[in-house]
């Protein structure tokens, strides 16, 4: 476990550079985060509606219809607008505490791959990048895309780069620095 160490924190660090590149300097989730003049309208019309705080889902099926009546709806509203609208009555973000909550989660992640990888044989550089990009596509497929199916979320190019890109690179490292020295090295 500690020769796990290191190279989880480099690992994480990696991921928070990627995800500061990815959502920051490079923008590619501007799909997903887009700015709107509207804003202060839209704002005030949500805060005036005495909301709870949660995510809705604005579309004109009714939660309660079923079977025939539920299709019915679905075939009528099909091709007309709908919205997913996260509300929150204050932002209460802390800068600063999200970025650590977001390294300690980094580390945990790495932490738990390396466990993985270290429980296979030796590999490698291109079994590296394979498993690094397996280790991805199944992050991006679990929750960023099979999420997408239902709800149609803009930026999911952004969030496939985010699985594989990092996770590659990742793979590699840990194919080409971090196996055990003890296991035998594969063809």
């Amino acid at each position: 476990m500690k020769k796990l160490i290191l190279p989880s924190l480099i690992g994480a660090v990696i991921l928070f550079v990627w995800q500061f590149l990815s959502y920051g300097a490079l923008n590619l989730h501007e799909q997903g985060q887009r700015f709107t003049a509207q804003q202060d309208v839209i704002l005030e019309n949500l805060n005036g509606l005495n909301l709870d705080e949660a995510t809705y889902i604005v579309h004109p099926t009714p939660p309660q219809s079923k079977g025939p009546e539920d299709m019915e709806n679905m075939a009528y509203y099909q091709g007309k607008p709908w919205a997913m609208v996260s509300y929150h009555k204050s932002d209460n973000s802390n800068m600063a505490m999200n970025m650590l909550r977001g390294l300690l989660v980094n580390i945990i992640i790495c932490l738990l791959a390396f466990s993985l990888f270290s429980s296979m044989p030796a590999m490698s550089m291109v079994q590296g990048l394979y498993r690094g990009l397996a280790l991805g596509a199944i992050a991006f497929l679990v929750e960023p895309y099979t999420n997408h199916i239902w709800y149609q979320g803009f930026g999911i190019w952004a969030h496939l780069l985010d699985a594989l890109v990092p996770w590659s690179l990742i793979g590699l490292l840990y194919a080409r620095f971090w196996q055990q020295p003890h296991r035998e090295k594969a063809l």
